[in-house]
């Protein structure tokens, strides 16, 4: 498949169709002026160095729910610990196939839900956390979910799961952290894990 990369951020007005292959964002500031995607494509928004300069926001970003594959952050550095940089998902993000994001801390805020058609990896050098404000829920239709908080394998990073529901239906969920907390005191805060996989 056919890869499409851009290192500067756009300033045109209208939208941003992926037809096909993989549209890669290569950029350590990636704030372009039309932050709608659209397509049957893929989607990488990646640092052109190890790192983004800064804390990476969903807000503001639209992603259609045809897109079959979206990816925040490279896989071999953007969470390994060396100027790793938060990443707080605030939307909705429903696609038509996986996710993956890579970052310090990942940040489920107000707004966020998740429901994909694929595999959903999030993967957190430091802590995974949700704002603790209103249930949140990842829904992979199948596809295996994973939530890594301390990916980098340092011994710090916390996992927690308050007001969360992943529901992976007949794919596998795998939670990990060096250590974990959320509520119990009540079924609103406590996290809701539905899965059939291995």
């Amino acid at each position: 498949t056919n890869t499409l990369t851009l290192t500067a951020n756009n300033t045109h007005i209208g939208t941003n169709t992926i037809s096909g292959g993989t549209l890669v964002l290569s950029n350590d500031a990636p704030s372009p002026t039309n932050k709608a995607f659209t397509g049957t494509g893929k989607l990488r928004i990646e640092p052109a160095s190890d790192d983004f300069s800064g804390a990476f926001s969903f807000s503001g970003w639209t992603f259609a729910n045809t897109l079959t594959g979206v990816t925040i952050g490279k896989s071999a550095t953007s969470a390994d610990g060396t100027s790793d940089q938060d990443i707080t998902i605030n939307s909705v993000l429903n696609i038509a196939g996986p996710l993956a994001v890579y970052a310090k801390d990942i940040t489920l805020g107000l707004g966020a839900n998740l429901p994909t058609n694929g595999d959903v990896w999030l993967a957190a050098s430091g802590n995974f956390n949700t704002d603790n404000t209103a249930r949140k829920t990842i829904a992979s239709n199948g596809g295996d979910v994973s939530i890594l908080a301390d990916y980098d394998a340092n011994g710090t990073g916390q996992l927690d799961l308050d007001r969360l529901t992943v529901n992976a239906g007949s794919g596998a969920i795998l939670i990990r952290g060096e250590t974990t907390g959320w509520g119990t005191d009540s079924s609103a805060v406590t996290p809701i894990l539905v899965g059939t996989g291995g």
